[in-house]
């Protein structure tokens, strides 16, 4: 699948020994929670674009994995793309469990995001 938000980051190579354990035989990494990592270690150095394409790359695999769209919603928030933010928060709420943790936090993001998307629709 083609990724219109970020070049899509190959975690064999971007942390080679961290992913071992997740490695198919042909090389491949086929466990999600590998790229979101991936992507956190990225959002960490600054490098939003990357980290985006390593969450992509995990939404492909799962897309409806949880940690994943969230986390490229906060990626989107961090780029100022607040409408898919938006609504990679609300796909995210939708396939959580009940009980997690992070629902108070993505309700958060999914407000900042309305908000500034409002902000940016006003005319001043």
């Amino acid at each position: 699948a083609a990724h219109v938000f970020g070049p899509r980051v190959d975690p064999i190579r971007t942390f080679p020994s961290v992913w071992d354990e997740y490695r198919h035989p042909e090389g491949t990494i086929l466990d999600p929670m590998s790229h979101v990592l991936a992507g956190n270690e990225l959002m960490g150095q600054g490098k939003t674009d990357e980290a985006l394409g390593a969450f992509e790359v995990a939404i492909d695999l799962d897309p409806k994995h949880h940690v994943a769209l969230l986390n490229r919603a906060a990626a989107h928030g961090a780029l100022g793309h607040w409408a898919q933010s938006m609504r990679d928060v609300d796909a995210a709420l939708a396939h959580a469990p009940d009980d997690w943790p992070e629902a108070d936090a993505a309700r958060a993001l999914r407000r900042r995001a309305a908000a500034e998307l409002e902000r940016s629709q006003t005319p001043r």
